[in-house]
């Protein structure tokens, strides 16, 4: 287990003020495994139990990454997602952007026929002309 610690270290009296808490554990992959699942958990300030936020980051490569590209992918899906528990996975991660991508392009077609209905407009019918707007 990784434990992530942020502390205020005063300059005035020298005394530590632990400001933050995060717990990186793998939960699927051997030592040997070139990939492995981590659960990365950020506890309630002044815990040691109680966690607030927490996610699974899943095939992560681990021997073509640094430990900080793990915290780093952590921090990004709690800070990132409404919700406390978020998967990702590596593999797809390009897959849903895309996927994501192509759902906007759907929602705007949606619009501009709506428009094109009341008389504010026309359809449009190629992804060309609907590429040129800006998403």
């Amino acid at each position: 287990m990784i434990v992530i610690k942020l502390e205020l270290h005063s300059a005035r009296d020298g005394s530590i003020k632990e400001l933050g808490r995060a717990h990186v554990s793998n939960i699927g992959g051997h030592l040997n495994d070139k990939k492995a699942d981590y659960l990365f958990e950020i506890f309630r300030k002044g815990s040691k139990t109680k966690v607030q936020h927490c996610c699974v980051i899943k095939n992560y490569s681990r021997q073509a990454y640094t430990v900080w590209e793990l915290i780093r992918r952590g921090l990004e899906a709690i800070l990132n997602k409404k919700t406390q528990e978020t998967m990702i996975d590596n593999e797809k991660l390009e897959q849903d952007k895309l996927n994501d991508f192509m759902k906007r392009i759907n929602e705007i077609q949606i619009q501009l026929t709506r428009l094109s209905k009341d008389g504010f407009g026309r359809q449009y019918e190629t992804s060309d002309e609907i590429s040129s707007f800006k998403l």
